[in-house]
């Protein structure tokens, strides 16, 4: 399970999550086009994030994600700890899993970086 911890000090971070319960994007390149769908099933501000996705091209779908993000306080200011947990099923082999992998790790560096 990647996590990170976001830096913080003393009290735990205010910042809460808003999201509807579904939100969609798409990509589209000269060569394809790359659509996705995001659902939530549990927004807990400050504590989780349940969703899940789909990843199509022309309406095939190459990627199907489960995942959950907690998030845990650390004592004594120490920031929060961000731990995400993602199911995978790949439909298209497994490069898309090993760039899930790297997307999901970038993300999570990313909030680091916006967090400081």
């Amino acid at each position: 399970m990647p996590h990170r911890v976001i830096p913080g000090k003393g009290e735990p971070q205010k910042h809460s999550v808003k999201a509807a319960w579904m939100s969609s994007t798409a990509a589209t390149s000269a060569i394809r086009s790359i659509g996705g769908v995001t659902r939530y099933y549990d927004i807990v501000p400050n504590r989780r994030i349940v969703s899940s996705e789909v990843i199509e091209v022309h309406g095939n779908k190459l990627l199907i994600t489960l995942s959950t993000t907690i998030f845990e306080p650390q004592p004594q200011g120490a920031g929060t700890k961000v731990t995400l947990t993602a199911q995978l099923t790949s439909l298209a082999g497994e490069q898309m899993l090993n760039g899930a992998e790297v997307d999901n790790n970038a993300a999570l560096d990313n909030l680091v970086t916006a967090m400081r």
